[in-house]
């Protein structure tokens, strides 16, 4: 199958964008980036020095994509599978041979490629919000993902993402090859490199962290500069004893210790790290530094973005370290050995440096923006927290196996009157059973789920089909109840104690865009969001004297 490419701009350029799929103007005037979203994206690049005239464009698909339920185009539609990374269209496929073609015949010093289609072209990954600003090598070529400029129209607080991105691109732009840094990665130490490595930079600014394994800590990095760290492990495959013998790992841990009480220690999430250190070795070093607080003081708005994962280290870096790219994924392995134990050892230093380099460019922002006195206010709020969260909340458990048994009392007349009224047995917290009663049997228009063509019964959709069919608001309001009594039994009353039987949760100062404090289970997972808990008895004829003392006792404890 043959296409006629829908390109514009200069074939001798040393920039090559490539895009998604044609808009309706763009399929007007068979040129791409010509609507809206072009006029967007012109604007982002001249604004960071890149000019358009001197770039050349096209795009994967040279038509526009299909469309979606909601009759808006979207060239998701035409990949499938779990990651997205398969197509069955011809269209898409001859797009990509083009694609090639153009890079083989223009030798481009960079192809930034725009949106999820483009990334998957070029490189073969999927996930553009985790991928966009990375530098990665593609069959000999320099390739920096960013979002499509239609995203951005949609998320004007992208805008400054995509920004920040093409200055990169534009600095890419000027020479052909990728420019790793040269990173020094201490794996597998012996006991003499890792005691000399403490001793020569104790009282200095790094970076430690930490990663664990089935809730125990399985090596811990640290940073000493933007390229150089060492990994300590303690579990290692084919060693059941551990990494080290019994009295290596003790004087190693005491040595931990005396490290991190002792030096400036940055965390890129201290609040996460500190919890593993004082369950697993009893103490709490001082948090000198934190990048997510950092970002979140400069960057409330998107440090608070979810779809970004906006104060993740990743993110983070991939706004404020000279070279990134994405490695996040490198800490899933699915098979120990020595290759994938090096890996993560690895994946463990390249935490600890991009940390550095984070920390010191945030620092300058912080400083520029003249809010080192707010963050330092949210820095020291660390301890005060930290020993809010190791001390936990007591729980009168007799209180509470009151309320669970007036819980389930509640459920069960619910229960009953879906037998009684429906003539069989319903649960209300099945999305299929639901949408079948209220939808096929009660014939009350359909709510699909936002972008896609599955039809959902989640509570905004139930408020929609009471509006729709008055008559069926005793069965709604029935299911409604009966979600919200059997969610305040199960995440509330029935959430994870720890050993002791104390329900602790994690209290994070850089999580709300607001400032308030973030709450919500503990890094082992037990406890839950102890700022949102629901009275449960609003509409519900619940016993209120069983849940009051419970409250009571969690504000005098």
């Amino acid at each position: 199958m043959e296409i006629v490419p829908i390109k514009k701009g200069n074939r001798e350029a040393k920039v090559l964008l490539i895009g998604e799929a044609l808009g309706s103007e763009e399929l007007s005037q068979k040129k791409p980036f010509v609507g809206w979203s072009g006029q967007e994206l012109d604007n982002m690049l001249f604004k960071v020095g890149i000019i358009p005239n001197d770039c050349f464009f096209t795009n994967v698909l040279h038509e526009m994509a299909p469309l979606d339920d909601k009759r808006k185009p979207s060239i998701d539609l035409l990949f499938s599978g779990k990651d997205k990374k398969t197509t069955n269209s011809e269209k898409v496929k001859e797009g990509v041979k083009y694609i090639w073609s153009v890079i083989e015949d223009m030798q481009p010093h960079l192809v930034i490629a725009m949106g999820n289609a483009a990334l998957w072209a070029l490189t073969g990954e999927w996930g553009i919000t985790k991928w966009r600003g990375s530098i990665i090598e593609a069959k000999g070529t320099k390739v920096i993902p960013v979002f499509n400029p239609a995203a951005v129209l949609h998320n004007k607080p992208w805008r400054f993402v995509m920004e920040q991105d093409l200055r990169r691109c534009k600095t890419e732009s000027e020479f052909p090859e990728i420019r790793y840094p040269k990173f020094i990665h201490h794996i597998r130490p012996n006991f003499d490199q890792v005691m000399d490595f403490f001793r020569t930079h104790r009282g200095k600014t790094i970076t430690p962290d930490v990663e664990t394994w089935s809730g125990y800590i399985d090596c811990i990095g640290f940073g000493i500069s933007n390229i150089e760290a060492m990994c300590v492990p303690l579990k290692s495959f084919g060693k059941p004893q551990g990494y080290w013998s019994e009295d290596e790992e003790v004087q190693i841990t005491v040595a931990i210790r005396d490290f991190l009480m002792n030096s400036d220690c940055v965390f890129a999430n201290g609040v996460f790290d500190c919890q593993h250190l004082a369950r697993q070795w009893g103490f709490l070093p001082i948090v000198y530094g934190d990048t997510q607080v950092a970002q979140h003081t400069c960057f409330p708005g998107i440090s608070s973005d979810t779809k970004l994962s906006g104060k993740s280290l990743a993110f983070v870096s991939s706004m404020h370290c000279e070279y990134y790219c994405f490695w996040k994924d490198e800490s899933k392995v699915n098979v120990w050995n020595e290759d994938t134990e090096n890996q993560q050892w690895g994946y463990n230093c390249k935490d600890c440096c991009f940390t550095f380099e984070s920390y010191h460019s945030l620092m300058q922002s912080i400083d520029a923006m003249g809010l080192r006195e707010q963050y330092q206010l949210l820095i020291d709020l660390h301890p005060i927290l930290l020993e809010m969260i190791l001390r936990g909340i007591k729980v009168d458990e007799k209180q509470v196996n009151k309320l669970n048994v007036e819980l389930m009392k509640a459920l069960n007349e619910r229960s009953r009157f879906f037998e009684e009224v429906l003539g069989h047995r319903f649960n209300p917290r099945s999305n299929k059973q639901v949408t079948a009663l209220l939808n096929d049997d009660f014939g009350i228009k359909e709510v699909y789920q936002k972008g896609k063509k599955a039809r959902t019964a989640d509570d905004d959709a139930l408020e929609v089909m009471r509006w729709r069919q008055p008559l069926a608001a005793p069965i709604i309001d029935a299911i409604r109840e009966s979600r919200s009594i059997f969610k305040f039994r199960n995440e509330y009353v029935g959430a994870r104690r720890d050993p002791d039987r104390r329900m602790r949760c994690t209290l994070d100062p850089a999580k709300v865009e607001t400032f308030r404090l973030g709450s919500r289970k503990t890094a082992f997972g037990t406890g839950v969001n102890m700022q949102t808990i629901s009275s449960g008895y609003e509409d519900e004829e619940l016993d209120s004297s069983l849940l009051g003392p419970i409250l009571e006792s969690m504000k005098n404890d």
